[in-house]
């Protein structure tokens, strides 16, 4: 595809320097009857949805971005539902360590070739048993950022977390097996709680934590000496 002034300053803007370097000869090598190609290819589209240029380039439709975009390609090309030869044009493009804007040129390809088959991501994300579980948050419930990053981290996770194990409540949270000293430390956590809520607990967890990180930062952005033998408790 001919890349437009606007996508062509993006990628100029953002450029991806030496960030795929390191898969130039593994791609040169790549054979489509042996299935660790998908690896690879995953491996790749990933590190490229994590760009800027790819948080910045948009969608042909516009709709979205390009990280958006190709995301969604990324994970079913673990599942196996998609073809060796979609990806030969952004292989090829990386194997010979061809210029950012025939790597992206052969990215957005991708995208327009794959995205008419490719079902819409489901808004259940599985468990590790298959129970569906949806997102509650009201005020992130709409941003397909949220679903991404939701989706990504299950996958990383999924292999480790189940439900309902026998055992697991009595085990932690069983007080009539606790030691004295786990009996006080729940006295001593329990002591700010008011029976309804946590007393001094921030209204916003996050808006809070994000406080104490830039005002333990000095004036260049890094922490201040004092401030990092305390950043583990931040």
């Amino acid at each position: 595809m001919t890349l437009s002034e606007e996508q062509l300053e993006i990628i100029a803007k953002h450029a991806l320097d030496d960030s795929i370097s390191r898969f130039t000869a593994k791609l040169g090598h790549l054979k489509e009857s042996n299935e660790t190609w998908r690896t690879d290819i995953a491996l790749l589209l990933g590190l490229l949805v994590a760009t800027p240029a790819a948080y910045n380039l948009p969608s042909r439709d516009r709709s979205s971005n390009v990280a958006v975009k190709l995301f969604p390609i990324q994970q079913n090309v673990r599942g196996g539902s998609l073809r060796f030869d979609l990806f030969r044009p952004l292989i090829n493009a990386v194997a010979t360590d061809s210029p950012d804007t025939d790597v992206w040129a052969a990215v957005i390809d991708l995208i327009d070739t794959v995205n008419p088959s490719t079902p819409p991501p489901s808004s259940f994300i599985p468990t590790g048993h298959g129970t569906p579980v949806k997102t509650s948050s009201s005020r992130l419930e709409d941003s397909e950022t949220r679903d991404i990053v939701e989706r990504e981290l299950f996958y990383e996770i999924k292999d480790c977390t189940h439900r309902g194990v026998p055992g697991f409540f009595e085990k932690h949270f069983d007080t009539a097996n606790w030691t004295k000293a786990q009996t006080k430390m729940l006295k001593s956590i329990l002591a700010n709680h008011d029976g309804t809520k946590w007393n001094d607990f921030p209204a916003d967890p996050w808006e809070a934590a994000c406080d104490r990180v830039q005002g333990a930062q000095g004036a260049d952005g890094h922490l201040l000496p004092e401030a990092e033998t305390n950043e583990g408790s931040i």
